[in-house]
């Protein structure tokens, strides 16, 4: 296992405690690679042992404090790795000595239970935003009907998920859920997952809000 953006065209991976396996996928195409067992997300720092906790819908402040921490060794069916070296950083409103943060991804010191200042980083931001407006960030993932093969093929009616860094102060490091209609104008398309999902780019969407919901108006590529 390692610790690297995970990038999945069905589906982003949800880090659970206790995960011992599941099917496994190729990186960016969520298309079974025939392999049948994972390594659960699991960081050892200091002598304990911290548990992937969820999907952060959130991006937590940290302080400029970074230890160092491993990722156990592993047998996910391509043979044991050795023991990775990985950054932790430390949450400024947890002690690390509870949970900290790697590669962007939260963990939980085994056994404790999770603080309440971390609960709202793994609940959506309501959709409270009038009128249309823009957002850009990281296209993480995207999930639709019909499910997105090799041929990268995305028919609406779908919904992505982007993690925005720019946009309405209030959104900013958040993961937000994008739905994408027939209306939407213009739409993202084979050569878009190959480009931007697939190798972990950026994303432009005009929205607006319809109830709890974010409509996309048009979705592009950014190009790099």
């Amino acid at each position: 296992m390692r610790l690297r953006p995970l990038l999945a065209v069905v589906t982003v991976a949800v880090f659970v405690p206790g995960l011992t396996s599941c099917d496994a996928t190729t990186p960016g195409t969520g298309v079974d690679n025939g392999s049948s067992a994972s390594c659960a997300a699991i960081v050892k720092y200091h002598g304990h042992t911290y548990e992937g906790h969820g999907d952060l819908k959130r991006l937590p402040e940290t302080t400029s404090r970074t230890e160092v921490g491993s990722i156990p060794p592993c047998d996910d069916g391509n043979g044991v790795e050795a023991v990775e070296s990985v950054k932790v950083q430390e949450l400024r409103d947890i002690s690390i000595e509870r949970a900290l943060l790697v590669n962007g991804h939260f963990f939980l010191r085994k056994n404790a239970q999770l603080p309440k200042a971390a609960r709202v980083w793994f609940s959506a931001q309501s959709c409270a935003s009038r009128g249309r407006f823009e957002l850009t960030g990281q296209w993480l993932s995207v999930l639709g009907r019909r499910e997105v093969h090799f041929d990268a093929d995305i028919r609406p009616p779908y919904h992505i998920e982007l993690k925005v860094a720019s946009g309405p102060h209030t959104d900013v490091g958040d993961i937000l859920t994008i739905h994408a209609t027939h209306q939407t104008d213009p739409q993202l398309g084979p050569a878009d997952v190959r480009r931007t999902l697939w190798n972990g780019g950026d994303l432009t969407a005009q929205v607006h809000c319809d109830g709890k919901q974010l409509i996309a108006d048009g979705l592009a590529s950014v190009s790099k």
